[in-house]
């Protein structure tokens, strides 16, 4: 069947059909193909389509907010407009209350520019700078700074204090994790934390109600079998509530492989439920080109990611992440074959070049500098440039303040912890253009990507930097399995960008 956010079709379940923009106004529009198989399988693709012209002229304006769930102005974010030499500042404004940056008709219809704000949490400081080279000029340009989610440390305030019990304990039971609280008992050992449990508000789905999903390994020998589980889904939650979870249903097991065949060094399913997400299975540590897993498939999602990565620890590595309606018994995860190349950075110049090779499509890149300060690298900062996907060098800009004073570009090379380049796709767009005219039409990225590939490759430094001691606590403390478990988002300046 077909289906559209705007326009309509001549038919809908048809093999070919014809779609119609709307009569009116212009745009950005979301296609959408759901084919059956009438015995419970399915896939979905999406695509976006720029109708009556891209959204674009000589004008460039944005408005800065904090979060997509509250909404509010942000006040202080530097954003620097370039000539069109893309190296140099032509001018510079800053947020007011309003969050608004107007810089009026430039003149041309194509803009290089970067933000600059500072984000701060419990004595953690994340100064963040995004550069976005040669994109189309809009106005309205709605930018997430993710302020008024505490950045990437996210909210945790407690909710309520709860208990668990369990029925229907499989024999040779060992080890269970209820997710997405700190909930654990050991069947084996009579060890764990069931009672008083802090429920935090960012495990609560978004309609304010909790799902709990138990996973237990067996013990001994077995205590790496994903051997029952059980969950409890859409509970209010109240101070002093006891939650019985029954431990009587069996993961079912799931065969993988990469298309075409290459080693990982992780891979993961997880389920998303009234928009929160939940780890279900993952095979870490190397598990090769193949194999099988045991994912817990009566738990019921909206939909699942399963996401693979390969990397080194210094160098080059790629991650795919792909959707699914229903989760089939077969997996075939595709790769990209991204190869970089000729890495160099020319200190006199100032210029970083590379050679980009491989068959799978590209929509942009962009480049991640990163750099740590304080006595126990308290203070993160990270510098995002992203760039056509047919780039091969870039040559260090002018920073305004107080980014300048973050990164001293007179010696970038010298002054950083890390510099990775990075290549990625979309399945939905065709390039860096329809990409931009999606976000800044207003399109949600988390409700179209069905397929994400990316590759990249470090010219120095480690491909994560040092860990921030506590960071790791505040960043995931509020998800049992870390971050990918949540409401994770992508890591790109894009995911922050919407037009209003």
């Amino acid at each position: 069947s077909w289906s559209a956010d705007q326009g309509s079709f001549n038919a809908s379940n048809s093999a070919s059909v014809t779609w119609n923009a709307p009569a009116v106004g212009s745009g950005t529009a979301m296609l959408t193909v759901v084919v059956t198989d009438g015995k419970g399988g399915e896939a979905s693709q999406n695509i976006a389509i720029v109708y009556a012209g891209a959204v674009t002229g000589n004008s460039l304006s944005f408005i800065f907010k904090d979060d997509i769930e509250s909404d509010q102005p942000v006040a202080g974010v530097v954003v620097a407009l370039y000539n069109t030499d893309n190296q140099t500042i032509a001018q510079t404004a800053t947020s007011g209350v309003d969050g608004v940056v107007d810089f009026g008709d430039i003149g041309r219809s194509r803009a290089t520019f970067t933000m600059v704000y500072e984000l701060s949490y419990q004595g953690y400081s994340d100064y963040v700078i995004e550069s976005f080279i040669e994109m189309q000029t809009a106005t309205d340009i709605v930018y997430y700074t993710e302020s008024g989610d505490e950045g990437d440390y996210g909210s945790q305030t407690p909710v309520a204090a709860v208990n668990y019990t369990f029925s229907n304990v499989p024999e040779n039971a060992g080890s269970t994790t209820i997710t997405p609280t700190y909930g654990q008992w050991n069947f084996s050992t009579g060890s764990g934390v069931v009672n008083d449990i802090t429920v935090y508000d960012n495990q609560l789905q978004s309609d304010g109600t909790l799902s709990l999903l138990a996973k237990t390994m067996g013990s001994g020998l077995n205590s790496n079998v994903f051997l029952a589980y059980g969950f409890l889904l859409d509970q209010t939650v109240t101070e002093g509530a006891t939650y019985d979870i029954s431990l009587s249903r069996t993961p079912v097991t799931t065969g993988w492989s990469t298309e075409p065949s290459t080693a990982l060094t992780r891979l993961e399913v997880k389920g998303f439920r009234v928009g929160f997400g939940y780890q279900l299975a993952s095979s870490a540590y190397a598990p090769g080109a193949s194999g099988n897993l045991q994912v817990p498939t009566e738990f019921p999602v909206d939909y699942y990611k399963v996401s693979t990565r390969s990397e080194g620890w210094q160098s080059s590595g790629f991650s795919s992440e792909k959707r699914y309606n229903t989760l089939p018994q077969s997996l075939v995860v595709p790769v990209p074959d991204y190869s970089f190349s000729n890495m160099a950075f020319d200190e006199v110049t100032d210029v970083l070049s590379w050679t980009l090779s491989g068959e799978t499509a590209r929509d942009y890149v962009d480049i991640l500098i990163t750099s740590y300060g304080g006595m126990w690298g308290e203070e993160s900062i990270e510098w995002v440039v992203v760039m056509a996907p047919d780039a091969s060098s870039w040559q260090v800009m002018e920073l305004p303040a107080p980014a300048n004073e973050w990164i001293d570009t007179a010696s970038l090379i010298n002054n950083i912890y890390s510099l990775k380049i990075k290549a990625t796709d979309f399945d939905f767009v065709t390039g860096i253009d329809e990409l931009w005219q999606f976000y800044i039409s207003g399109g949600s990225f988390e409700e179209v990507v069905n397929t994400e590939l990316s590759g990249w490759d470090s010219l120095m430094g480690g491909i994560d930097g040092p860990s921030k001691p506590g960071a790791q606590t505040l960043k995931n403390g509020a998800n049992i399995e870390s971050a990918d478990n949540g409401r994770a988002t992508s890591s790109s300046g894009f995911s922050k960008l919407r037009r209003q």
